[in-house]
Parts: structure tokens; C-alpha cells; sequence
């Protein structure tokens, strides 16, 4: 597959490694090998390919030394990205969560592995151009920060995000978006007036930087409390020609932009009163 799509001149592939624990790996279905998934990497690496990684916090019969021995496999097979979550849990997993004890689990020990892998990567020369992507110069990551372009992003497949002006449209379920006729817009919905005005400042805390424009629009928008706490609890921190979020930041950047969406807002950038 990856030799046709190479010679129709795709160029980067993404994948959900999530771990490179085989008993992880065995507990989350991944029928592939840590080994097999390494060699993937290795291969379409070598066509020139980008090639950029999932990796999760949080499952079951994982510890902190497989997960950073994953990173360095990672890293010495030639990732040009990594992204880094923790585990979420939804009506779809909560049965398998169940079965592995993990809904009473405490995200402590997540925050700490999401942050010891964050600090790894810097370490080893990635920089965020995604609130939760580490990335070398080849990973420009341009599927996810395609709103800092101001650009509208046709997204084709169950869970992907699309945008078209102020339509925002995902398909949460598979058997739906097979359904649909294509390209499959259908279960969207347009932003409100106070999200049209937050929408920059919300793309940019997603980006993991805020530009001084930015930061002065924050504060213009919602005053300078709410920036003033973020520094006080090292969200975000001064960096060249602005802000940028701490691996701390990179873990709330969700209660970031919630806080965001909740602060009474003062005055458009136009000057006219917005109504929260």
C-alpha cells in the first residue's frame, strides 16, 4: 500500500502506535508488533516519506520506562513527530476501561509520564507546533494547523474534523459517515458570534504559541486575570515575540480554551460589546 500511494505522490503517514509495549499493545487490539511497527517507520522513512506518531498515557499494563523506551525506539527509527495523550474514556471504551480498572484511576501518574515524555522530546530537539506535537523541521504537521493559515480543510472519514468558514462538522460514528452521501458534511455546526471573536486566540493557544498580538488581544478580550493566573501557574511561559505553552500547558491547554470560552469577554476587536 505505502509503494502505490508513494508512487501517487503521498508523502507523510501518520500512525496510532499509541505504545510499543507488546503487552499493551495485546491489551488495545494492535495486531502488529512493537518490532513489525518500528520496521514501518524505518521503511517509509527511507522513501522520504514524513512519518509522525501517536503515542497514549494511561493503558493498561503500562509503565513509565516502556513508555519512555518507546519514545527512544521511536526517535532511533527515525519519527519526524510525536504526538502525546492520555487516555480518554468514552460511552465506546467504558466496558473495556471496566474490564482493565481504569475508570477510578487517578490521572496523577498520566500528567507525569505526559510530562517526563514532553520534557524527553525537547531534550532530544522537538518543538511543539501543536499544543500536544513535538516535531523536527520536516513535520510542519499542516493537516492540524491549517486554521493558523486560515484555510478550510475538507476532511474526509469517521472522527475527522472539518471546517468551512463558521461550519464545523465531525461524523462520531463510522456505520453514519458510511451512510452519508459524500463528501459526508452532514453533523456540524456554525459558530456563535463569541466564538467567531475567540476562534484566532483559541487556534493559537492550540498552535502551543501566542504571538504578542495575541497576547494583547487576550487581554483585551478577557482581561489580564486570566493570563496573569496561566503565567502564575506556568501554563505558559515569555518566549521570542510572545508566549508559549509549558508541557503543563501542553496537558489543561482543553481547561485553557475552556476558561477561554467561559471568561466574560469585554469588547470585540472592532470595539463593539459581546454579549457572554
Amino acid at each position: 500500500m505505502v509503494a502505490a500511494m508513494h508512487e501517487m505522490g503521498f508523502r507523510r503517514l501518520h500512525l496510532g502506535i499509541q505504545s510499543l509495549q507488546d503487552e499493551v499493545r495485546a491489551a488495545i487490539g494492535r495486531r502488529r508488533s512493537a518490532a513489525e511497527a518500528l520496521a514501518k517507520i524505518r521503511e517509509t522513512r527511507a522513501l522520504g516519506w514524513v512519518v509522525s506518531v501517536d503515542m497514549i498515557c494511561g493503558l493498561p499494563f503500562q509503565t513509565l520506562a516502556g513508555f519512555m523506551d518507546g519514545l527512544t525506539a521511536l526517535i532511533e527509527a527515525g519519527v519526524n513527530g510525536v504526538s502525546l495523550y492520555e487516555l480518554l474514556i468514552y460511552r465506546q471504551n467504558r466496558r473495556w476501561a471496566e474490564r482493565h480498572g481504569l475508570t477510578g484511576r487517578s490521572h496523577v501518574p498520566n500528567y507525569g509520564m505526559f510530562l517526563t515524555g514532553a520534557f524527553y522530546l525537547e531534550g532530544r530537539g522537538f518543538r511543539k507546533n501543536l499544543f500536544n506535537h513535538w516535531a523536527d523541521v520536516l513535520d510542519t504537521n499542516v493537516y492540524f494547523t491549517f486554521p493558523q493559515r486560515g484555510e478550510d480543510l475538507l476532511a474526509v472519514g469517521t472522527t475527522a474534523d472539518g471546517v468551512f468558514g463558521d461550519y464545523h462538522y465531525r461524523h462520531p460514528r463510522y456505520a453514519a459517515y458510511m451512510d452519508a452521501p459524500p463528501p459526508g458534511l452532514e453533523g456540524g455546526l456554525r459558530k456563535t458570534a463569541a466564538e467567531k471573536t475567540l476562534w484566532p486566540l483559541m487556534t493559537a493557544i492550540r498552535s502551543g504559541r501566542l504571538s504578542a498580538e495575541k497576547r494583547a488581544e487576550l487581554e483585551n478580550l478577557a482581561g489580564e486575570s486570566l493570563l496573569r493566573r496561566w503565567m502564575v501557574n506556568r501554563l505558559v511561559v515569555p518566549a521570542a515575540a510572545g508566549l508559549e505553552l509549558t508541557p503543563g500547558g501542553s496537558w489543561f491547554a482543553g481547561n485553557m480554551l475552556a476558561e477561554l470560552a467561559e471568561a466574560p469577554l469585554k469588547v470585540q476587536p472592532g470595539g463593539s460589546m459581546i454579549s457572554t
